[in-house]
This record gives structure tokens, C-alpha cells and sequence, in this order.
């Protein structure tokens, strides 16, 4: 049972990896259904389950179904190793294939993490499909993404290793005919159409340690990730040149909570009413939770952005973070963010000035503790590990981070009613999860309002509490859906229509 998290080869009895503690599922390679353990059979379309393995490579994914091609749109990433000839000059045969195995795996890790699957091994080249075979949820935000931690983990092996080693990167979104190639029992599941070509086309384009990516790409991942255009290019063999974008190495963190354009505000003022009940009693320190519940796009991130809106001002703290569908494997990812993004840490400081402003943060919410310190210089990566930490047990640690990070927050509702709102707790990794079920214990009377978001198929792992409500949003009327585009619409139209 291989897991789908680390690769680590499993005995087949087992419900959770040995090494990272995954749950380790039987997924469908037809469909992409997680099947429980046990099960011999995809309990979604019926296809034998010969294996645990997640289909992150083409060797994951058989088909006995003869010609399956099918139609998709596709992000594809295409990513070389630079200088691989001048390596292949200098090293021996054999160092040069341990190298070029370091780095096919660093590259491979990284696009599992995202869901991605590799689809060619080119020699020094790795031909990435995210949409194909499984489709998710923002595959182009995911190609995006893992291009960086590609860049970045590559950056670490390099470290690791006596020879310089970089890469270049390609990405492009477009449609093609996915399926089974080839012929005389060879054969390969590929995508076949001008976006694969195009890939690799712009990683040509791209410096030692570059991305770069189409105007189709970037239209569709948005402000997730800081781009600069580069303009257009000409390429042989195209009839029409492509817009260039260059993916910036500066940290991608808090661009998802960056404010955005909003429809009108129609069909929920019950749920305002509300809301806004619910803030006045944790402004009479009686801390209070709210579960926002409802589909995505159903107006979950709109009805707290108008509760923002009219209790905005000093007598207010909002700390706002969201959890990704691209980080459920790492711990506490959203809380991290809040804190760098609060703390100001992403600014470029050197390591002495981020710890004197971390230090700082911490005496001025009273907490002088010098444990407090290096387990919150730990979780953030100010500075190297403090030798008092090699002492503490794992567990222990995560206790004492997680009531670390709970007691800041109580000393900052101590100065001014604080709203912390965690957007997406469906996509919530387990340690973020056990901080706010920490976190609910010890609201009751405190000037803090927790406003959580999440969709109907999430269950929230603490119990029922007094002082806890959850709104769940429908669909709005036919007249409120009137209403809104009659005022969404009013001033964009020309008059003639």
C-alpha cells in the first residue's frame, strides 16, 4: 500500500503511513475516487483497485479499456534541469544518474503534494499534467504553485549536493485529446495538442531559475501569485505570438485574503442581523463562534465582507487567513501566514532583525517567556532551531505551540475586541484544526469572535457549545437574483441594450 502522501511503500494491512501518518486510501485510477481500505473495487465506477497508489505518474495508471481518449483542458508544466550537458561532460555516468534521480524525485514529491501527475521522464526533462487524469479544483493555481516549490526545493538540493544545479519552467493552459499512445503492447497516456508543445516552447525561453508562464495561464490563476509581463513573443512553427509572464519568486502567502470585487449585497440581511448580534456579545466579552456554512460561491465570503464593512474601525481587530486546498499537508499553514503577514516578517529582514521584531510583538502583549520565544521562532523559521527544542518531544512541542498560539490571540482580544476570521475549513490541515478546537475551549469570556467558513460537507471536530451558531446560507430568491444583477448590471451595459 503505497502512500499517497510520501510514497512510502506500506504493508497492506495497514490504515495510516508508517512514516508520515497519512491515511492511506486505494484511489481509483479511472475515476480518482479515494476507496476506504479494503475495498477491491472503486465503489464510484466499479473499476478493480489493484493497489493503494495515487496515480502521480504514468507508471500509476493502467487501462484495460482500449481507447479512452477524452477532451480536457490541461495546465501543462514542463521543467528541465539546466546545463544537464555540461553536467554530463564533467560527472561520471554514474554520479551523473544519481543526480539526475535526486532530481526527478524532488521534482516528483513536489508535484504529488499538489496533485499533480508526471507524465514523461525526457532525460533531464519532466513533463507535468495538472486536470489529467484527475481533474481538481484551481489546477492551474496548483501548477503555479508547485512550480515555485519545484524552484525552491531544487535551490535545497543543490545545497546538498557538490555540483550548481537549476531549472527552467514552462507553463501553459489549453485543451487537448488525453489518452492512450503508441502501439505493439507500448504504449503511454499522454495529451496530445498544441498546449504540450507550447510548454515546452516557453521553458525554452526561460533563465536558470525562471518561470514562465502564457497569458492563459495567468488569466486563469488571477492574483494568487505575483507575475511581470514580459510581452509578446514570436515562436517558430506558431502562427500568432504568446504573451509571456514571469512568475516572481516573492512569496505567494496572503494573496489569497487580498480584498476583492463584490457584488451588490441582496437576500441576506436576516444572516447580517445577525452576525452583527453576535459581534455585540463578544464586544461585551462574551466570546462568541460562528460556522458559516454554504456551497462555494454562495455568498459565504460576501456576507462577512459587509459584516467588515459596517464594524470596521479601532475599536475592532479583524485577523483574517484562509486555508488552501493547495497546503493540506502543511501544519498550521494558515496560521503561519497570519502571523508573517501580521508581523510584517515577509519584508526582507535579516534574521537578527525579524527575531528583535518577534521578540518585540511578544512584550507588548506580555509574554516574556523565553520557551514562548523559540517555539514561535521555530514554527515561523526565524533563525536556526534553539537547542532546547531537541529536548522536547514532538508531541509535547505541538502542545505547547498550539496554547502559544491560542494565548497570543487571547492577550490581543485582552486590548480590543478581535475578529478571527479562518476562511475554507474544509480544506483545514489536521493541526490547524486541533488549534481551533483548542481555541473554542477557551472563548466563553473573552472579547473574541471566531467566524469560520467552510462548505456542508465538513463537520467540525469540537462539540456543540453555547456559544456557538452556525448560519447556513441558501440560494438566494429568483427576485433576489433579479435585484442583484438589475444592480450589478446597472452602469456596465451600453444604453442600447
Amino acid at each position: 500500500m503505497r502512500c499517497p502522501k510520501c510514497q512510502y511503500d506500506n504493508p497492506s494491512s495497514v490504515n495510516f503511513c508508517g512514516r508520515c501518518g497519512a491515511a492511506c486510501t486505494r484511489r481509483c485510477a479511472r475515476c480518482g475516487t479515494d476507496n476506504p481500505q479494503g475495498f477491491k473495487f472503486c465503489g464510484t465506477c466499479g473499476r478493480p483497485l489493484v493497489g493503494g497508489e495515487r496515480p502521480t505518474s504514468r507508471h500509476d495508471v493502467r487501462d484495460d479499456d482500449g481507447d479512452d481518449a477524452e477532451r480536457r483542458q490541461l495546465t501543462v508544466l514542463f521543467c528541465d534541469l539546466v546545463d544537464s550537458t555540461e553536467l554530463s561532460e564533467r560527472l561520471d555516468p554514474e554520479d551523473l544518474r544519481d543526480i539526475v534521480r535526486r532530481y526527478q524525485q524532488v521534482v516528483s514529491d513536489v508535484v504529488a503534494a499538489f496533485g499533480g501527475y508526471v507524465a514523461q521522464y525526457l532525460g533531464d526533462g519532466v513533463l507535468i499534467y495538472f486536470g489529467f487524469p484527475l481533474a481538481q479544483e484551481h489546477d492551474a493555481h496548483r501548477a503555479a504553485l508547485a512550480s515555485l516549490d519545484i524552484v525552491t526545493a531544487i535551490a535545497r538540493l543543490d545545497s546538498e549536493l557538490d555540483v550548481s544545479l537549476q531549472v527552467r519552467i514552462g507553463l501553459h493552459t489549453g485543451p487537448v485529446i488525453a489518452g492512450e499512445v503508441g502501439a505493439r503492447g507500448r504504449t503511454e497516456r499522454l495529451a496530445l495538442g498544441s498546449t504540450p508543445n507550447i510548454a515546452a516552447r516557453v521553458q525554452s525561453q526561460a533563465a536558470p531559475g525562471e518561470i514562465l508562464l502564457t497569458e492563459d495561464t495567468r488569466t486563469i490563476i488571477g492574483d494568487v501569485v505575483s507575475v511581470a509581463c514580459l510581452g509578446p513573443r514570436e515562436f517558430h512553427g506558431l502562427s500568432k505570438a504568446i504573451t509571456l509572464y514571469r512568475l516572481e519568486p516573492s512569496s505567494p502567502k496572503g494573496r489569497d485574503v487580498q480584498p476583492r470585487e463584490h457584488g451588490p449585497f441582496v437576500g441576506r440581511e436576516r444572516e447580517l442581523r445577525t452576525m452583527i448580534e453576535i459581534l455585540a456579545r463578544a464586544q461585551a466579552t462574551h466570546g462568541q463562534i460562528v460556522l458559516l456554512k454554504g456551497e462555494a460561491g454562495i455568498g459565504k465570503s460576501r456576507l462577512h465582507q459587509e459584516l467588515r464593512g459596517r464594524t470596521s474601525g479601532d475599536d475592532v481587530a479583524w485577523l483574517i487567513c484562509r486555508c488552501s486546498p493547495f497546503r493540506q499537508t502543511s501544519a498550521l499553514h494558515p496560521i503561519i501566514d497570519l502571523l508573517v503577514r501580521s508581523l510584517r516578517l515577509e519584508e526582507g529582514l535579516g534574521g537578527e532583525a525579524l527575531r528583535a521584531r518577534l521578540a518585540q510583538a511578544l512584550a507588548n502583549l506580555r509574554i516574556q517567556s523565553q520557551d514562548a520565544f523559540t517555539l514561535l521562532a521555530d514554527l515561523l523559521s526565524v533563525g536556526k532551531s534553539a537547542p532546547t527544542l531537541a529536548t522536547m518531544s514532538p508531541e509535547r512541542r505541538r502542545r505547547k505551540t498550539l496554547e502559544l498560539l491560542v494565548e497570543l490571540l487571547l492577550r490581543l482580544a485582552e486590548r480590543r475586541t478581535t475578529v478571527l476570521l479562518v476562511e475554507d475549513l474544509h480544506w483545514a490541515d489536521p493541526s490547524t484544526l486541533a488549534f481551533l478546537e483548542l481555541l473554542v475551549e477557551h472563548i466563553a469570556d473573552k472579547r473574541l469572535l471566531g467566524i469560520f467558513t467552510h462548505r456542508p460537507t465538513f463537520v467540525e471536530p469540537w462539540g456543540p457549545h453555547a456559544y456557538q451558531t452556525t448560519i447556513e446560507l441558501r440560494r438566494l430568491t429568483d427576485r433576489d437574483v433579479v435585484t442583484m444583477i438589475d444592480e450589478w448590471m446597472t452602469g456596465r451595459l451600453p444604453a442600447a441594450l
